[in-house]
């Protein structure tokens, strides 16, 4: 018998599979009956055919074959222009963010992050597809992510090679329990944002999405808050304000008081970060989606943690125990990101 290399296994069986199913009209084949060889292999089923080729794509994931190019799917892509997300302005007079100040007049079209055109550049705002669900598609509707930084929590947990991307939904939307949650019921920080773990991704539910680091819960000045703070089980988590203002440009400290201890200045976001108030009150009046969590306590405010505060486009603070909303945010490798 004339002897095939194995780089031709690939073709071998897509004829003969398709062979098969234009054939399955005219007559019944038993699958035994069928037959191939290889180098490898004397002779076996189209099963067996299968197995095989399938342990060589299993294979192909840790080393390449001698003959054959392999190439490792990432994580995420860029997204394309044709399906940046959009929304239209339905606020009674204008949506605005207040830095680099852009205004929408109503009816007008929301466009939400950026293309870039340099490749192995990345700047807030990047869209991105990443296949978190692990079914194999990026699918740019349920898994539309926008990069805001690397990672950084202002103490320990920074890494320069991971990068942190928010989703483009808010928990009022996809909402994993009722939607709406307090940053924990205990009313200081110290505890971590227990209960914002309600409205985030696990691994189940992510399963291709690296489960998030445990570490630190810090305020605005990188003081911690909460020691290794548990996200055992998780795909995502809360931006912190560091991220946010590296990729956001907001003042490094928003927070000032007044005699009485009250903060009367907020960090408006720039107008690049627009990306941050997707599905939110910024575009409909209609929307409750107010303020929505950030994971970083208030530097000197134990009962407050920040949040994005889409009705004014600002960085603000709530209590702990004040009911507002998520956005997933996941860590990413570089290294893991088609960019």
């Amino acid at each position: 018998m004339k002897k095939i290399s194995s780089k031709m296994i690939f073709g071998i069986l897509t004829g003969i599979i398709l062979g098969i199913t234009m054939a399955a009209y005219a007559v019944s084949v038993p699958s035994e009956q069928v037959l191939y060889s290889n180098s490898a292999t004397s002779e076996t089923t189209v099963n067996g055919a299968l197995t095989e080729l399938l342990n060589l794509s299993q294979e192909c994931k840790s080393r390449c074959p001698e003959g054959y190019t392999c190439t490792e799917k990432k994580l995420c892509k860029r997204a394309s222009t044709s399906t940046l997300h959009t929304e239209t302005c339905m606020t009674g007079s204008a949506c605005h963010v207040q830095n680099n100040y852009k205004t929408y007049g109503h009816g007008d079209t929301i466009t939400y992050g950026n293309i870039s055109t340099t490749a192995g550049t990345l700047k807030a705002g990047d869209a991105f597809d990443c296949d978190v669900n692990g079914n194999g598609h990026y699918e740019s509707d349920s898994e539309r992510f926008y990069y805001v930084s690397t990672m950084n929590n202002g103490h320990m947990r920074a890494d320069s090679n991971i990068a942190v991307l928010a989703y483009a939904k808010t928990s009022n939307t996809y909402r994993l329990s009722s939607g709406h949650i307090s940053y924990n019921n205990y009313g200081n920080t110290s505890y971590g944002p227990q209960y914002a773990l309600n409205e985030l991704y696990n691994t189940t539910q992510w399963k291709n999405a690296p489960e998030i680091r445990s570490g630190h819960i810090t305020d605005s000045s990188g003081n911690i808050l909460k020691l290794n703070f548990s996200y055992s089980g998780y795909a995502s988590r809360l931006l912190t304000y560091q991220e946010v203002s590296a990729g956001c440009s907001i003042p490094a400290q928003v927070v000032s008081y007044n005699s009485v201890g009250v903060m009367d200045s907020g960090g408006p976001l720039s107008y690049s970060c627009n990306f941050l108030l997707e599905d939110s009150n910024y575009s409909n009046s209609s929307n409750s989606v107010y303020y929505i969590w950030l994971e970083s306590g208030v530097d000197g405010r134990n009962d407050s943690a920040f949040d994005i505060d889409t009705y004014s486009s600002n960085v603000s603070y709530d209590s702990v125990t004040s009911m507002n909303y998520a956005r997933p945010a996941i860590e990413v490798p570089l290294s893991d990101i088609d960019y």
